[in-house]
């Protein structure tokens, strides 16, 4: 890995993919490939792209390992294997674990094949203080529109009850919506995999359609990142 500062945001970014892991809220894999990483939740639900502007390479070899093995130092890839490396006191700690189903390349390619696809229609900003409105315990969030203007829903139906978050008022809305939006069928993201992108930065855009994956990006130019995140359809969303 490089040093300095983009060896910061490296561990910043792998140590934000533990947390979530150990949380339970994203169970995921990593997969380095030159100046790219990418975060693979287990689901296959969303996919997560780090890149690095300032480093050519960050990575001298490809590198992929579970979130959950990474352990801080240094570590390569050897013999189909990830192995980390840390100096702790008089001694040397090396940790090897098996790599992942996939390799860098296979991710790398997929992520390609859908960035041909993407569409930045319908903007729309969620930051912090939105996740307050989010019930954690219902599994879904509904997402869709209604005169131009976002509007999300939780349904619990179990208890019968639906819960709807709306922007304030019309005018407020340049910090959320940059227009007004198009139509689009209502989409069902899980709640685990929407809140979990704001462990990395405090607001992320998404782009919504009624296509099969939606995309996103962050706000903070210090923690560059975009991604897609696929449609769930289960018992908790209730399409009108």
């Amino acid at each position: 890995m490089k040093s300095g500062k983009e060896n910061l945001r490296i561990e910043k970014i792998f140590s934000h993919a533990v947390a979530l892991q150990q949380s339970g809220r994203l169970r995921s894999t990593i997969y380095c490939l030159r100046k790219f990483i990418y975060i693979l939740n287990q689901d296959h639900t969303i996919l997560i792209r780090f890149i690095s502007r300032d480093a050519p390479s960050l990575f001298s070899s490809p590198v992929s390992f579970n979130a959950n093995d990474y352990d801080a130092g240094d570590f390569e890839e050897r013999e189909g294997k990830i192995h980390f490396r840390k100096n702790v006191g008089d001694w040397i700690k090396e940790k090897s674990c098996r790599t992942p189903q996939f390799s860098p390349m296979n991710i790398h390619q997929l992520f390609k094949k859908y960035l041909t696809k993407l569409s930045k229609t319908n903007r729309v900003v969620f930051d912090e203080s939105f996740q307050t409105c989010l019930d954690s315990n219902l599994s879904h969030i509904e997402f869709g529109s209604k005169d131009g203007n976002i509007m999300v829903k939780q349904r619990n139906i179990y208890a019968g009850s639906v819960t709807t978050i709306q922007p304030i008022e019309k005018h407020q809305l340049m910090g959320t919506q940059a227009a007004k939006l198009k139509p689009f069928k209502p989409v069902g993201i899980r709640t685990n995999d929407f809140s979990a992108l704001f462990q990395f930065v405090s607001a992320v855009i998404f782009y919504f359609s009624s296509k099969k994956v939606l995309w996103f990006e962050s706000t903070d130019k210090k923690l560059p990142f975009i991604g897609l995140i696929g449609h769930c359809l289960y018992d908790e969303i209730g399409i009108e």
